[in-house]
């Protein structure tokens, strides 16, 4: 073969390897910038600076790597030092820099507003609590946790329910496996329905999380309560035991419903409610004359 060629052949194999190794840069930092925001949301901030440190190690002039630096000194509250870096990035128009500045502005001039729209939430307005985010996060959020808890006070509202859901499904996709988001998710799901099963198998997963099993039988807990009394309901606190065999506050709950269950049979199974329930089927079909006539027959016992 001649030189040329053979000199071409390997100049397009350096220039083909210097591609892939781009690419997988580009992936690594990508990939390593979304641990950040994991880790942010997580309240992980080892997380968040063992990914910093292979991003420094990758890529120290990349403007988004110096915008995820920010964003763990933020975290570890060294403010001034945060503030600092922002300042040298000030004339770069990379949107990562808008980002960082937005996070930074709601916790100076924007910092009493906020405080206000938590407040009103934690007072159960979270209609107001929500406009107040909607004036502030017009396009983007400073940080998940912004995002997050926007979502949390629009899930209070029934009329929302659709929205927040897909916005929880958001979440999920830009950050699996977030035991923050995915119990927010299934808390959703189960308020709607108490029976949603894959909201149960949520709470069935973190019932063995070092960090989120409280909050996972706390859940659980609150979505049992909300079951009928029926043996299906019966057959949830079965599961929900296996799960937690050691809690206290679960075995009295447990014994509660049972309490409440066996007095639902014993008035399910009297005459006299059989009748009322009867007549209640033919007020609904508006014959006002023979539900009059059972009602009157169960009041009589």
């Amino acid at each position: 073969m001649p030189i040329k060629w053979l000199l071409a052949v390997f100049l397009a194999s350096s220039s083909a390897f210097a591609a892939t190794n781009k690419d997988l840069n580009t992936q690594s930092i990508d990939w390593l910038i979304s641990q950040i925001h994991l880790g942010e949301v997580e309240r992980d901030t080892q997380l968040m600076s063992d990914s910093l440190e292979k991003l420094l190690s990758i890529a120290p002039q990349n403007t988004q790597v110096k915008c995820a630096e920010i964003r763990v000194l933020y975290a570890l509250k060294e403010t001034t030092k945060a503030r600092s870096r922002l300042s040298e990035l000030s004339k770069k128009s990379h949107p990562c820099v808008a980002n960082i500045a937005l996070l930074i502005r709601v916790d100076n001039e924007d910092k009493a507003v906020i405080q206000q729209a938590r407040l009103r939430a934690r007072a159960g307005q979270y209609i107001e609590a929500v406009k107040i985010y909607n004036r502030l996060f017009k396009s983007t959020y400073p940080s998940i946790e912004f995002e997050l808890e926007h979502i949390n006070w629009l899930a209070q509202d029934d009329e929302q329910y659709e929205y927040a859901l897909n916005g929880y499904r958001s979440l999920m996709s830009r950050y699996p496996h977030s035991g923050r988001i995915e119990l927010a998710y299934a808390r959703h799901l189960l308020s709607k329905n108490p029976t949603n099963k894959q909201g149960l198998d949520l709470l069935s997963h973190y019932a063995h999380s070092n960090f989120y099993s409280v909050e996972a039988e706390s859940a659980w807990l609150s979505t049992l309560k909300a079951m009928p009394l029926d043996k299906n309901t019966l057959h949830a606190y079965e599961q929900y035991l296996d799960a937690f065999p050691l809690s206290s506050k679960g075995k009295l709950q447990f014994n509660d419903f049972k309490k409440d269950y066996q007095a639902e049979l014993k008035k399910q199974a009297d005459p006299a409610f059989k009748t009322w329930q009867k007549g209640n089927v033919e007020l609904e079909k508006r014959n006002f004359t023979k539900a009059e006539a059972l009602f009157k027959r169960a009041l009589q016992g």
